[in-house]
C-alpha cells in the first residue's frame, strides 16, 4: 500500500476518522486531487469507493466536467441508451 492511500484512506468513513478536523467529504476529494495533479498518486482505485464525478471536477472544473457528461449523454441518447438518473 502506498503513503498516499494510508494518508488519503480506503473510505471517506477512515478519512475522516483520522483526519477529524475534515468533516465533509470534499477534503478528501481535494486532497486526491492535489495528490494526483502532483504526480504522487496513480493507483486511484487504490483508493476504494469516491466519487468519480466529484474528483474529475475538482481536477478538470465542473462546468467541463458538466458539459463532458451532457455530451456523452446525447450521443448515448442517440445509441438508445437511456440514463439511468
Amino acid at each position: 500500500m502506498s503513503t498516499w492511500i494510508r494518508v488519503l484512506g480506503t473510505t471517506n468513513h477512515a478519512f475522516i476518522g483520522d483526519y477529524s478536523c475534515s468533516r465533509s467529504g470534499s477534503v478528501r476529494h481535494c486532497a486526491i486531487a492535489f495528490a494526483y495533479l502532483l504526480r504522487c498518486l496513480d493507483d486511484l482505485d487504490g483508493l476504494g469507493r469516491y466519487q468519480r464525478f466529484v474528483l474529475a471536477s475538482k481536477v478538470f472544473g465542473y462546468e467541463r466536467m458538466a458539459a463532458t457528461l451532457a455530451e456523452f449523454e446525447q450521443g448515448a441518447g442517440r445509441l438508445g441508451l437511456r440514463s439511468r438518473r
